[in-house]
């Protein structure tokens, strides 16, 4: 199926930000649309074969990068500041605007990667219109839902917040997790880390009693040999939606996928990720 990958299209963010939408368009158009965030410290283009792939299921994709990433007009700094709460209020939001004012007979769902998803999720317990969300290798980062793990997920929290509040934003890249970020990012991040509970700074949106009223679909599609999303964490950030049959989690590991994929590098090779979100949308329908 042919598929149109259109400029990126360029918006400006309540606050004076700007950022760019890159959207996939499919020749055999279902009228449904797909909002695709990223995960913490990953382009929008790192997705671009993800977003195709989904094209050509019929699926229209608009793919934006994170705050302070990729084609955003910011980047975090001791000047430069921003959490959860500011990504929600901004890119979030202008995302669904575009969406819903351009696809508006579609049927709209949204993916998150990761932190992607983690957004996502707070996102749409919030936003009425949604018609699911699916997150993929994506979990809470309570520790107590890691195992083994839980030990070094805490140290990594301690650093990590000590060197934010240190520096004035994270540079990621030298710790080996994240990209350049802000520092109320990670202190959000820290604080789900050792509560298991989203409360991000600025925000007065009671997001835990939001989430567990939702009725919406919610697809988890997790790794076994992804170490940076155990079963457990996944389990636990699904639990926030209460118990319901619409909530699935597919879990793939290498027999199935042919190869063993991380956090990071099935995006590369989506197939079985698009075959699970192409039965799980169809199955909406």
């Amino acid at each position: 199926m042919e598929v149109k990958q259109h400029p990126q299209i360029p918006f400006a963010n309540a606050d004076g930000t700007t950022n760019k939408m890159t959207v996939f368009e499919p020749e055999d158009d279902r009228k449904k649309v797909i909002a695709l965030f990223p995960a913490m410290g990953v382009k929008a283009s790192y997705y671009h074969t993800l977003g195709a792939a989904l094209a050509r299921q019929g699926f229209t994709v608009v793919l934006t990068d994170l705050r302070g990433n990729g084609h955003s007009s910011i980047r975090p700094s001791r000047k430069v500041d921003f959490g959860y709460n500011d990504q929600l209020e901004q890119e979030f939001t202008s995302v669904k605007n575009h969406i819903f004012s351009t696809y508006v007979e579609y049927e709209k769902y949204l993916v998150g990667h990761s932190l992607g998803g983690q957004l996502g999720a707070l996102f749409v317990s919030r936003e009425n219109g949604w018609h699911g969300l699916a997150v993929i290798a994506c979990c809470s980062v309570y520790h107590k839902t890691w195992g083994k793990g839980k030990t070094k997920l805490m140290i990594a929290t301690h650093i990590i917040t000590t060197v934010s509040k240190l520096l004035g934003y994270y540079p990621g890249k030298r710790f080996g997790f994240g990209g350049l970020e802000a520092k109320t990012v990670m202190l959000d991040w820290a604080k789900q880390a050792r509560t298991g509970l989203y409360f991000p700074k600025g925000n007065d949106r009671p997001y835990e009693e939001l989430m567990a009223k939702t009725t919406l679909p919610v697809l988890a599609v997790s790794f076994v040999e992804d170490d940076m999303a155990p079963k457990s964490a996944v389990d636990h950030l699904l639990g926030k939606f209460g118990e319901r049959e619409n909530i699935e989690h597919l879990r793939l590991d290498k027999s199935e996928t042919g190869k063993p994929f991380n956090h990071f590098n099935w995006a590369k090779q989506p197939e079985k990720v698009v075959e699970a979100l192409e039965k799980w949308i169809s199955g909406k329908s």
